[in-house]
């Protein structure tokens, strides 16, 4: 399998031809499903018996380093820093001040394996904004097709949801003409899913545009939906 990363414009830069690459996680797997797939290879262990000796090994890496130490493993290395200003050689640790944190490191054991790593793919970006990818036209049956005025339709796709209250954010059918219907009746919104009734239209082809104001922006982004639509 290989990791698939997506390309932004880097923001905090005055050249727009300035980006950077992220990866796009595959998931999240966490501890416990670590052990059942090491129990799955090494039938001689019992998973209770991982689990506890892996229970173990961190009990002891967080008492070590409490105790000031350094902690080195393939994978990471733990040591502790300060954060804070301190006045002067004698000022002294204040907790209101100043704080102790884990720094990280990455292990011997992982830098070798990403020295020379090269199993990545462009994928398609879909942090940018709403992606509506299918939509049900209920009355007639049909994906990505038909549009029945007056009708109910089920979008499906990512990050679509919208605050219904701003006039600026919604569903918008956009005609051959650009003249723009915004869709006034929406049963529910979800990130993933809208239910909606669709307004009266005239015989045409439209887009189907989803805009949203992402949280913690002030900016305006829209996704299209890729096939027109089409009101006999």
């Amino acid at each position: 399998m290989k990791v698939r990363y997506v390309v932004r414009r880097f923001h905090l830069s005055d050249d727009p031809q300035h980006c950077i690459a992220r990866v796009v996680p595959t998931g999240t797997i966490t501890l416990e499903e670590l052990i059942d797939l090491a129990a799955e290879r090494n039938t001689t262990v019992a998973r209770s018996d991982l689990l506890a000796s892996v229970e173990d090994l961190f009990q002891l890496m967080i008492a070590r380093i409490l105790d000031g130490y350094n902690v080195q493993t393939p994978l990471v290395d733990i040591s502790l820093v300060f954060e804070g200003r301190f006045e002067g050689l004698q000022d002294q640790f204040d907790p209101q001040r100043h704080k102790v944190k884990a720094a990280f490191r990455t292990g011997w054991r992982l830098r070798r394996a990403l020295r020379h790593f090269r199993a990545v793919e462009l994928a398609e970006d879909r942090h940018r904004g709403p992606a509506p990818e299918d939509l049900l036209d209920v009355n007639s049956g049909t994906h990505n097709e038909r549009l029945t005025p007056g009708g109910i339709a089920k979008l499906w796709g990512y990050r679509l949801k919208f605050d219904p209250a701003d006039p600026a954010q919604g569903i918008f059918l956009v005609a051959a003409d650009r003249q723009e219907t915004r869709v006034t009746v929406v049963a529910h919104t979800g990130t993933k899913q809208l239910f909606f009734s669709l307004p009266d239209l005239p015989a045409g082809r439209y887009r189907l545009e989803v805009r949203t104001v992402p949280r913690n922006s002030s900016s305006l982004r829209r996704g299209t939906l890729p096939d027109p639509l089409v009101v006999e």
